[in-house]
């Protein structure tokens, strides 16, 4: 609970220097491909990619005449599916997410094509794993914490590009990699990665 408050307490200090700099304010949503690879002792598990939602409000801050900051808070659901025979197994961690990304414009006033990247930094809320075999189904709930099931806090590399528009409508892809192990065991080791496309629409700061 206390690094959830930190998380929180961080993404309020970036609202709080919106009237400070010329800061445009932006949502967004789209789909993400999620996939947690595990690896228990030397045994690696091949999971496939979970088809999940991802949506937040984001900060572009100004830093340059091309170049921004650009963070604010995600949500994201991340996990794995694996299907075989008639077994089928999902795991779906729901995460919020504060990305902080040095981002370059093509062009002036954050509009026409941007590349960028940096770390991403995310604690896990809930999470619930699902076993379907035939006709029998049940599901048990994932629990973060040092001696849990994982650990709650990830920290990822991040890359983002796609093209913003002058009417402010915008279109992206991001691609996150876990660079921390989450597993809470010495033979455990849990990363969790993904991609996402999102389609958003950016308030831009009128110029005085």
């Amino acid at each position: 609970m206390k690094k959830f408050n930190l998380l929180l307490t961080a993404a309020m200090a970036f609202f709080c220097n919106l009237h400070a700099q010329k800061t445009n304010v932006g949502l967004f949503a789209g789909p993400v491909f999620a996939k947690t690879n595990m690896k228990v002792i030397d045994e690696k598990s091949d999971f496939t990619f979970l088809p999940g939602i991802y949506t937040g409000v984001f900060l572009d801050m100004p830093v340059g005449k091309k170049l921004t900051v650009q963070s604010g808070v995600n949500y994201v659901q991340k996990g794995f599916m694996e299907k075989f025979d008639d077994a089928k197994v999902t795991m779906r961690l729901h995460y919020l997410e504060i990305p902080v990304n040095l981002v370059w414009y093509s062009a002036l006033q954050q509009k026409g094509f941007y590349v960028g990247a940096g770390p991403s930094f995310s604690f896990g809320v809930a999470g619930r794993a699902k076993y379907k075999d035939g006709g029998e189904e049940y599901s048990e709930k994932v629990n973060f914490g040092e001696d849990d099931d994982m650990k709650g806090a990830d920290i990822a590399g991040n890359v983002t590009t796609g093209y913003t528009f002058e009417n402010g409508i915008s279109l992206g892809a991001v691609a996150n990699f876990g660079l921390i192990n989450l597993g809470t065991s010495a033979d455990t080791k849990i990363h969790n990665n993904y991609f996402a496309l999102k389609v958003g629409y950016v308030f831009r700061q009128k110029s005085k």
